[in-house]
């Protein structure tokens, strides 16, 4: 929530400028006159205005471990029937470790679809 205050001039008493200045987080010297407290009142009401902005929170990146294999180099590493259930269910284009070549060739192995 913003929250601002009217901005004093030199017709406001000191102990009125000090109160500005505090509410406002502006650091000044407690022996400072009038004029010199007039001074370090910023020009625009802009300035005045304080929000707490809140970060977004980034979302967490999945992290993926071991070498990723394209579905062609997986296919080059494995013969026989494997090979076949390798290349009916990994898709083209996309990268795997090895064990998610494996869950891939489960999950069409027991999905039904024949092809």
């Amino acid at each position: 929530m913003a929250e601002t205050t009217v901005r004093p001039t030199a017709d406001n008493t000191v102990a009125e400028i000090k109160a500005y200045l505090d509410a406002n987080s502006i650091v000044y010297n407690t022996s400072a006159t009038k004029a010199e407290l007039v001074t370090l009142i910023p020009d625009q009401e802009e300035n005045l205005t304080t929000e707490s902005v809140q970060e977004p929170t980034p979302a967490p990146v999945p992290v993926r471990q071991g070498p990723y294999y394209t579905k062609f180099e997986l296919l080059d590493l494995i013969s026989g029937r494997q090979h076949d259930y390798f290349l009916i269910a990994l898709k083209k284009g996309r990268t795997y470790t090895y064990k998610e070549a494996l869950q891939a060739v489960d999950a069409w192995m027991y999905s039904g679809k024949i092809f």
